[in-house]
C-alpha cells in the first residue's frame, strides 16, 4: 500500500468511525480516484452505503465491552435477576419502538419522556428522537454539567437536521452513545457530507486502529 493509499485509507476509516456508512458521493469527494484503489477493503451494506467490516467490529466491540462496565459499575451482569424498578429505569421499552421509515429505535411520538422526573432530560431525548437505552442515557445527562447541557440542546436540532437532509437518519448514534461520546462538543460541519474533522482525541484512537487494521493485513497476507 502505497502512501497515498494509506492515507485515503486512514481518512475512511475516520469518516466511518464518526459517521458510519459512506455513500459513493462522500467516499469521491473525499479520497477522488484512490478509491479505485482500496475499494477491496470495503463492503457494500443493503443500501448501497459503504464500510470497512473489521472497523465496525472493532466498533462493536467497544461498545459492548464499555457497556459492561457500566453494569459492572451498577451492579448489573449476566447473572442479575430481572426486576422492574419504579422510574425511568422501568420505562426503557416503553419509551422506544421500532421506526420502520427510519430502521431505527427512535421516540414514540405519543410517548412522553417526562416519567423520568427530568424535564430537561425529557426535552433533550424527545428532541433527538432516536433513543434506544434511556436508563443509560439519562446516566449521561445527569454527568453533563449545565454548560454542556445547554450545549447539547443547542446541538441536537442541527445534527438531526444534517442526516435528516443526507437521508443517513438510520445512522445516527443512540442517544446515549451521542451523549457518552460528547459529540455535542464538535463543530457541526464535521458531520457534514465530504467532511472528516473530528475531536483530537476521536482522530487518534482511529488512526491508531486503523493502522492495527493495516498491520494485521500485513500479517496475514505476509506483505510489507
Amino acid at each position: 500500500m502505497s502512501f497515498e493509499e494509506k492515507g485515503a485509507y486512514m481518512e475512511l476509516l475516520m469518516m466511518q468511525f464518526n459517521r458510519g456508512h459512506m455513500s459513493l458521493q462522500m467516499i469521491g469527494q473525499t479520497v477522488g480516484k484512490l478509491w479505485d484503489t482500496i475499494q477491496d477493503k470495503f463492503l457494500q451494506d443493503e443500501k448501497g452505503f459503504w464500510y470497512n467490516k473489521r472497523l465496525e467490529d472493532e466498533q462493536n466491540k467497544r461498545k459492548a465491552f464499555t457497556e459492561s462496565r457500566r453494569n459492572n459499575k451498577l451492579g448489573k451482569n449476566q447473572y442479575s435477576k430481572p426486576t422492574k424498578k419504579a422510574g425511568h429505569l422501568a420505562s426503557d421499552m416503553e419509551n422506544v419502538n421500532v421506526n420502520e421509515k427510519e430502521d431505527a429505535y427512535t421516540a414514540n411520538k405519543g410517548v412522553s419522556f417526562s416519567k423520568n422526573g427530568d424535564n430537561d432530560f425529557s426535552k433533550a431525548a424527545e428532541l433527538y428522537k432516536h433513543v434506544k437505552k434511556v436508563s443509560s442515557a439519562k446516566t449521561e445527562w445527569d454527568n453533563l454539567s449545565p454548560e454542556e447541557k445547554d450545549q447539547a440542546m443547542d446541538h441536537i436540532p442541527q445534527i438531526r437536521k444534517i442526516f435528516e437532509e443526507e437521508n443517513r437518519i438510520r445512522y445516527l448514534w443512540d442517544f446515549h452513545t451521542y451523549l457518552y461520546e460528547k459529540m455535542f462538543t464538535q463543530d457541526i460541519k464535521t458531520f457534514k457530507n465530504g467532511n472528516t474533522n473530528s475531536k483530537k482525541s476521536t482522530s487518534s484512537k482511529i488512526r491508531k486502529l486503523g493502522q492495527g487494521l493495516i498491520d494485521k493485513e500485513r500479517e496475514l497476507t505476509g506483505t510489507k
